[in-house]
């Protein structure tokens, strides 16, 4: 089992390589690394509640004196968000999103 294991590793990096060239091993080194995430308020969602629920992450805005209106409902905590925090309601409105900070500026 784990020369499967070490086989597939090696045909994964030799493909990524193949396509990426030199950054491949920054690359997987970053993509090796814990995830930061931005939690991205739902524009429909109700503010108060999300803002409510967001007290003990202990949240910052993820960028200062931009006006965007997808920027200024981005959020970074310095605490973990919990795992089973409510993300959606019974109305299948997310209240919010976890995302890496460069899918949000994609988004």
């Amino acid at each position: 089992a784990a020369n499967r294991l070490q086989s597939a590793q090696r045909q994964f990096d030799a493909h990524f390589f193949d396509v990426y060239k030199c950054r491949w091993k920054k690359l997987r080194e970053a993509l090796l690394q814990p995830v930061s995430h931005v939690v991205r308020i739902n524009g429909f969602a109700d503010l108060g509640e999300v803002q409510q629920l967001m007290k003990g992450w202990d949240c910052k805005p993820a960028v200062e004196d931009v006006n965007d209106p997808v920027l200024n409902n981005c959020f970074i905590s310095a605490n973990p968000v919990p795992g089973n925090a409510p993300r959606c309601k019974k109305s299948n409105v997310c209240l919010y999103y976890l995302m890496d900070f460069g899918s949000v500026v994609a988004a």
